[in-house]
């Protein structure tokens, strides 16, 4: 809905502040554009990037689609080679004594016991 000028020059304050107020309620803009405040005014009237659908998806959603791989793995339902090949080397060190030290045994709590 556009707002119909008036060809007459509003001279009274009250009919201006009215004329800006009908313009408010029918969401029109309240003053006359500049080319820099028609840019952004049609930015804004413009739909949301993320909501077109005709925008293409470019990224597919990682973190959901890793969350769900490693419930699947947890219930065997999913192979993972590379994951697999991290657990049993990490269980190797373990077997070996690399592991890291639980805490309260590393470097430094064996330093204040040896000290005390």
């Amino acid at each position: 809905m556009t707002h119909v000028k008036t060809v007459v020059k509003q001279a009274s304050v009250y009919s201006r502040k009215m004329d800006r107020l009908s313009k408010r309620i029918f969401g029109e803009i309240p003053y006359e554009l500049t080319a820099r405040n028609a840019r952004v005014v049609k930015a804004f009237q413009a739909m949301p990037y993320e909501e077109d659908e005709f925008c293409i998806a470019y990224f597919p959603p990682h973190p959901m689609f890793h969350s769900l791989t490693k419930l699947l793995r947890l219930h065997g339902l999913f192979r993972d080679e590379h994951q697999d090949f991290i657990d049993e080397l990490l269980r190797q060190r373990c077997l070996r004594g690399k592991a890291p030290p639980k805490p309260g045994e590393g470097k430094r709590a064996m330093m204040r016991r040896k000290n005390a």
